[in-house]
This record gives structure tokens, C-alpha cells and sequence, in this order.
């Protein structure tokens, strides 16, 4: 499924939506073609989630961001950009070759990440920003997580910049790969 411009139309959280997705592939593909800008929700949502085996490209912007956009926060925590967790049979997958930009204070805001088995790729820019040195907001972010038993690749051309207290730019538990060249950022408390 391609989601270009003129299929899209606007896609936005509810502004008590918690643990919810806005885009999601239990089978077969979904290319993003078309920004995202999401400036209501709650705590624990994600723009897309790739289960089964299901998997999504990321070709534009995804931003978090507040609805004032003179001060750009977004204050839920546990927001994440795109996920691939391993539910059933399936290797599901996630690949950013665009930007994922969330901005703001919230804690625990994740980039991309693949669980249980999952597959991520970064070809793009993944910025966690908003963060001062507050040693309470802004806290524990991460640009790309890899957790136990997930493959992730970092090739040329990614743009990785994270903000915030032990937070960490690129976390790794499984296989990960590096290919080409290859920035990466930490500011403002980051640990690794």
C-alpha cells in the first residue's frame, strides 16, 4: 500500500490517545510517502508499528511536535517513531530512509526500534531533541534500539542526534551493522 499525498489526508492522535498507532502492518507492506506531524497524545503512542509479517517504509517526515510551533515540545513520554516487534511467524520490518523528529521533554522517546525478533533499518535522520540538562525531563531517549534477539543496520547516510539525560544515541542487545558513513550525536547528558 502506498500512502501518498493525495490518499492521506490528516493523521493525528487524540489528545488522550495512549499506547496507540497511527499506521499499522500486520501482513504484506506499507510505503509512507507523504510528512506526518502529530501534536496531541498521550504517553506510549507510536506513528508505526510492522507485526507478523508486516513491514513499513518510512519515505518523509515523521514529527512530534506541539501544536505552538514557536515552542516545539511534546510532552508525552514513551513516544515512538517506528517499531517492529515479532509477534507470530515472520521476520516484520521497518526501514527509515526519511526523518523521524521528535521534539520535546517527554521521557523515553525512541526513534526506532526492533523487539522480539524484528528488523530495523536506518538510511535517514532520526532526531530526539528538546531536552536541556534537566536531570528529570528529557530523560533516557534513544535514536535506534536493538533489542534481544532483533537485527538492525545502520547504513550510509544516517543522521542519529539525540538529546537528554542517560540517553543513549544507538542502543544495542542483538546484531547490529554499520555501512558507510555514518553520523551520530549525543548532547545535553547523553551516555552512549
Amino acid at each position: 500500500m502506498l500512502l501518498t499525498p493525495t490518499i492521506m489526508g490528516d493523521f493525528s492522535f487524540g489528545s488522550d490517545a495512549e499506547e496507540s498507532t497511527l499506521i499499522r502492518s500486520d501482513k504484506y507492506g506499507i510505503e509512507i510517502q507523504d510528512d506526518i506531524t502529530t501534536i496531541t497524545g498521550d504517553n506510549n503512542n507510536s506513528f508505526v508499528q510492522a507485526v507478523g509479517d508486516g513491514f513499513i517504509i518510512n519515505k518523509n517526515i515523521l514529527k512530534g511536535t506541539s501544536a505552538n510551533d514557536s515552542i516545539v515540545t511534546l510532552k508525552s513520554s514513551g513516544f515512538i517513531g517506528m517499531m517492529s516487534s515479532k509477534t507470530a511467524n515472520g521476520i516484520p520490518y521497518v526501514e527509515n530512509q526519511g526523518t523521524i523528529d521528535i521534539d520535546g521533554t517527554g521521557n523515553k522517546n525512541i526513534g526506532i526500534v526492533a523487539l522480539n525478533g524484528g528488523k530495523l533499518v536506518n538510511k535517514g535522520t532520526i532526531k530526539i531533541t528538546g531536552a536541556s540538562t534537566s536531570t528529570t525531563t528529557g530523560i533516557n531517549r534513544v535514536g535506534v534500539y536493538n533489542g534481544i534477539g532483533s537485527i538492525a543496520e545502520i547504513l550510509h547516510k544516517s543522521d542519529i542526534i539525540v538529546e537528554g539525560y542517560k540517553s543513549a544515541s544507538v542502543y544495542n542487545n542483538s546484531t547490529m551493522s554499520f555501512g558507510g558513513k555514518v553520523n551520530i550525536e549525543g548532547k545535553n547528558g547523553v551516555t552512549g
